[in-house]
């Protein structure tokens, strides 16, 4: 989560709390953050773990300048966390989760009703439309049963799922 998101969104402050708070008043795991941003709350987290980022598409921009996709990198950790890594979840979520078997994972997704995105490929001159997935679809791919809430906390209308799998 990037440190302007953590400040200007209490929704996103409360989602953060959930997911970290345990953490920020114990030391010794090893984490690895996918998605995570850069923030003074990695800095807290890096202070007392063995605490990876993998962050492609920050919202701040990286203090080192790397950029990795959790495609390339394997998951050598005891506590795998991602927060908004699939913020319109997509069908890469599927993936990720064959690829986390086994390591205890605490994942925010957020789905929408009915939303779609104009979006440029970067490699190449395609411009291609979107769907974000619905809860439905994102609760099938979780194996998950769950109703979400009837109203959203955020402006935008987004539903958010925190799912903590072992």
């Amino acid at each position: 989560m990037g440190e302007r998101w953590l400040l200007d969104s209490i929704v996103k402050r409360m989602v953060a709390w959930r997911v970290y708070q345990d953490l920020l008043v114990t030391s010794g795991r090893r984490i690895l953050d996918i998605g995570a941003g850069h923030s003074s709350l990695v800095l807290a987290l890096a202070e007392r773990h063995d605490y990876r980022v993998i962050e492609l598409g920050a919202h701040d921009p990286p203090p080192s300048g790397v950029v990795e996709d959790w495609r390339d990198v394997g998951f050598d950790c005891d506590l795998l966390i991602s927060v908004d890594l699939f913020p319109n979840v997509d069908q890469g979520l599927a993936a990720f989760l064959a690829k986390r078997i086994g390591i205890e994972t605490r994942i925010v997704l957020t789905t929408y009703a009915d939303r779609t995105y104009r979006v440029k490929r970067l490699d190449a001159e395609e411009v291609l439309t979107l769907q974000a997935w619905t809860w439905p679809q994102t609760e099938a791919v979780l194996g998950l049963r769950g109703v979400p809430p009837d109203e959203s906390l955020s402006p935008n209308g987004r539903q958010v799922c925190l799912a903590m799998l072992s």
